[in-house]
């Protein structure tokens, strides 16, 4: 077999090498291309990707403050219940200790009426004791009348001066339950109290007008 005569280049040679060449460097813009465009696809997901995380910082900045400005408001609005809690409460125990002064005065003012009462029951029966023994001669009755009438006043005071100490007694122990107990006793049986005082007295007038 004879070996072909080298040839020189022709004009197909030459756009054959030209289509070689763009060839390859279609391929390599087109890689370039594509990796640019995967570089440039990541970019814009971490774009989207920090900016969702911020703004989700940002949200929970702002519940943090919502929060701290409720918790702030909370407690100045329970600080400004429990001053109003405490003038409420003073304000209620100035009224009950007033209507408990009320309530006092009026048992002791009962209390006194009854001393009243009572001394004046006892000046009576006293003084109806006394009437027959006065018979006499006019100077032994005067005498007698001074003296019934100075044993009349000692024994009031003496009434007055048990019946105030009782009371204070009363008020000092247990003041409300004690005056309600006074008030409902009738006044018979605090006379019956006293029966024995009164026939002492009795028994002493009896010796002096003879």
């Amino acid at each position: 077999r004879q070996v072909e005569p080298p040839r020189g280049k022709a004009h197909w040679d030459y756009l054959l090498e030209e289509m070689a060449w763009m060839a390859n460097d279609f391929r390599l813009e087109r890689k370039w291309k594509q990796d640019a465009a995967k570089k440039i696809a990541r970019m814009i997901a971490k774009y989207h990707r920090d900016r969702a995380q911020d703004e989700a910082r940002r949200a929970q900045r702002e519940r943090q403050q919502l929060r701290r400005i409720a918790a702030g408001l909370a407690r100045d609005v329970k600080k400004f219940w429990g001053q109003v809690r405490k003038v409420k409460e003073f304000v209620e125990e100035q009224r009950a200790d007033k209507e408990h002064q009320k309530f006092l005065e009026q048992k002791l003012n009962q209390m006194v009426d009854q001393t009243e009462a009572l001394t004046k029951a006892l000046t009576v029966e006293l003084g109806d004791a006394a009437a027959p023994a006065a018979e006499g001669d006019e100077e032994e009755g005067e005498e007698y009348m001074e003296v019934e009438h100075l044993g009349d006043d000692e024994s009031t005071l003496l009434e007055e001066e048990a019946l105030l100490a009782a009371a204070a007694e009363a008020i000092s122990g247990d003041e409300a339950a004690v005056l309600d107990r006074e008030a409902d006793v009738p006044l018979e049986q605090v006379l019956g109290r006293y029966d024995g005082y009164l026939e002492a007295v009795a028994r002493e007038e009896d010796g002096g007008g003879d």
